[in-house]
């Protein structure tokens, strides 16, 4: 269904997807906390010059109407998504002064991602501390792709302003269509009820390891001459080494939770909102020995309806999952350039808060090296634990 009209506010009924990463979320109310927290920040260095909170806090603005979808909120009802336009600048002051902060004290984007941060919509910080800014949304309403665009377009505002706006509500034509649109495939999925976590989680955490220049521009030939991509090659070193941990598993048949971004998979007609800001991911079941995508636009709505479908039926106290799942991001550099102007970007990085035993491994490259996290609860590892598995990943 598309956005519709009434009063004053534009409203769509939550997708699949948007319905999906909704339940996952909320897997963390029970702590107050919300699961899979989408952050995007970098780290800029601004000329002494210049005002750097103003000139973000300007940048958020603009971006507001370049990318409307990012003050979308959730109907009361929680079934669906409301956008109201900006009609004055009053309007548009109140919206800033409640998603664009300034954390004077925060030392990091890991701090304020682990302060319980509540964010009915996307919301801009500001670190002076560590010269970070960091794009905090639920993950219902986009993912990964969708922030690096955004964080682009607030960095491309320092760089080149845009033109004072038009407080007419025109922008609201560029609200994204949902992907079963951009498709033309209908959907039918009836609500599944919530899980629960046995143990409380505490806070999310992650460790992180670099391939060099060389060996990353190594890595690519000689996956290739397997047949594999990075992707792949990564998730099959990671099966490995949870195999060498339990003998008694069967490596060869484990499927685990792969995330795919569909944009690619779109159809011509869909080029329009390939780049839009908006929940374009999916997850499916993946097994590195045999690794199939290219059916997934059009298996992602029965696979998701019967996810939810079985979670559903999962007891409470029923064993969690600690799986491993794999993110891979690509080439960043494609997304966040490395200069906006004056001001450059020193550092890049994707997190989720992660409230459950599954380690979530991150992947992409950024200046010519690949980047692999792990996001990961600190209730049920150590750094260390972590630290050394991210190696072994590396070393397979």
């Amino acid at each position: 269904m598309s956005w519709a009209q009434k009063d004053d506010y534009r409203h769509k009924p939550l997708d699949i997807h948007n319905r999906f990463f909704k339940w996952a979320g909320d897997v963390g109310k029970p702590f107050g906390r919300e699961h899979w927290l989408v952050t995007f920040y970098a780290q800029l260095e601004f000329p002494k010059r210049i005002d750097a909170a103003n000139e973000l806090r300007r940048a958020w603005k603009a971006v507001r109407f370049r990318h409307p979808g990012i003050a979308t909120v959730l109907h009361s009802d929680e079934t669906k998504k409301v956008y109201y336009p900006v009609q004055d600048k009053e309007t548009l002051e109140k919206w800033c002064k409640a998603t664009f902060r300034v954390q004077e004290d925060a030392y990091s984007a890991k701090d304020v991602l682990n302060r319980h941060v509540k964010v009915p919509q996307v919301t801009c910080y500001w670190i002076p501390a560590s010269s970070q800014v960091a794009l905090i949304s639920s993950h219902w309403r986009w993912d990964a792709h969708a922030a690096a665009l955004v964080l682009n377009s607030l960095l491309s505002e320092l760089e080149t302003p845009s033109p004072a706006p038009s407080f007419d509500g025109s922008e609201a034509k560029y609200l994204a269509p949902s992907l079963d649109e951009v498709v033309g495939m209908p959907e039918t999925w009836e609500p599944a009820g919530p899980s629960n976590l046995n143990s409380p989680p505490s806070d999310t955490n992650w460790s992180e390891v670099f391939f060099s220049q060389e060996e990353t521009s190594a890595l690519h030939p000689a996956a290739r001459k397997q047949g594999l991509t990075i992707r792949t090659a990564l998730h099959t070193s990671t099966i490995v080494k949870v195999s060498q941990s339990s003998p008694e598993s069967h490596a060869p048949r484990y499927i685990s939770f792969g995330c795919f971004d569909l944009r690619k998979h779109l159809p011509p007609a869909g080029n329009e909102w390939r780049d839009a800001a908006a929940l374009r991911f999916t997850g499916r079941p993946l097994n590195p020995w045999k690794s199939e995508e290219s059916d997934a636009i059009f298996v992602r709505v029965p696979f998701t309806e019967k996810c939810l479908a079985m979670m559903a039926l999962v007891p409470p106290n029923a064993p969690k999952p600690a799986d491993p799942m794999i993110n891979s991001l690509g080439i960043i550099d494609n997304s966040i350039k490395n200069q906006y102007g004056p001001i450059a970007v020193k550092d890049v990085c994707f997190v989720n808060t992660n409230l459950t035993q599954s380690i979530t491994i991150v992947v992409f490259t950024w200046k010519g090296q690949l980047h692999l996290s792990a996001e990961y609860n600190e209730v049920y590892y150590t750094a260390g634990f972590v630290d050394n598995f991210l190696l072994r990943v590396k070393d397979g």
